[in-house]
Parts: C-alpha cells; sequence; structure tokens
C-alpha cells in the first residue's frame, strides 16, 4: 500500500529561514521525499493537519500546486491491492483485451452447453476459459524444443 502525505520539512530549513514542502510517499515500508520546489515560514504551516495555515499570503496557489503533485504521485505509484478490479491491472489497448471484447461469447455457449455434463463428477471448465486458451494457443508451438520428435 502506497502513502502520499505533503508536509513542511522543519528539519532542514533553507537559508532564508523559511521549510520545505515535500511530498512524502510511503510504499512498502519505505519512505521518499519529492521536493515541490517551494518554502513557507513555520508561522504559516499548521504542522497538525500538514496545510497551509488560513493566515498563509500564497494558500491558494500552494493548495493547488499540493494537490495537483499528490494526485500525480498517487497516480504514478498507484499499484494494484488486494481489492482492484482484474480489467484495472490488465493492459487494456493490447489486441487479446480489445478482441475478447468483440467475441460473441454467448454463442459458443450455447453451441457447447450440451457437450457438458451438468450432473456427472466435477463442474467442467468455463467456456470462454477452454475456447480463449484454444485462440491463444500458437499453432506452431513445440514444448520439447526440437521440432522433429513427437511427445509419446
Amino acid at each position: 500500500m502506497t502513502t502520499v502525505d505533503v508536509i513542511c520539512y522543519k528539519y532542514k530549513p533553507l537559508k532564508t529561514g523559511e521549510l520545505p514542502l515535500k511530498i512524502k510517499v510511503c510504499k512498502d515500508r519505505k519512505t521518499r521525499y519529492i521536493n515541490l520546489g517551494v518554502s513557507t515560514k513555520a508561522e504559516y504551516w499548521d504542522f497538525e493537519k500538514n496545510q497551509p495555515k488560513s493566515t498563509c499570503p500564497d494558500r491558494e496557489l500552494l493548495e493547488k500546486l499540493i494537490s495537483s503533485k499528490i494526485s500525480e504521485v498517487k497516480s504514478k505509484h498507484n499499484s494494484p491491492s488486494l481489492f482492484s478490479n482484474l480489467s484495472d491491472m490488465l493492459n487494456q489497448s493490447h489486441p487479446l483485451y480489445q478482441l475478447a471484447d468483440k467475441i460473441a461469447w454467448e454463442k459458443f455457449e450455447t453451441a457447447f452447453q450440451p457437450l457438458y455434463c451438468q450432473d456427472n463428477g466435477r463442474p467442467g471448465k468455463p467456456i470462454r476459459l477452454m475456447c480463449g486458451l484454444l485462440m491463444e494457443k500458437p499453432r506452431d508451438f513445440d514444448p520439447f524444443g526440437q521440432a522433429g520428435l513427437s511427445p509419446l
């Protein structure tokens, strides 16, 4: 899980006495800081809420910059979680992904349904899975790496 937050880095003040603003990214128990390139005085920063105080002269500008940078970092570090959809993890521009939406899978299911036994033994694999695997299988697949030999 990745957490992204803004901090006013008070441990290394600049020569002007201002404190730099940084984005704190925590991922896999590792912390990284990304400099925003702006700084503010300590009296204009609320350290409990991690945001500029209402008395800060550049409050609107800082808030816009912070929110845009946080959203940019979140989208960059967005990793699939346990509760993500499979479609979010797959490359949706891949030709096979696009082909899967164009195939009329219902026709395959109605054609192959009589060949499956509903009440005998373990349930069969889904028809869409079996047809998809057959379409994906390369025609010249040689599992043994030797074109002249065939398996027993």
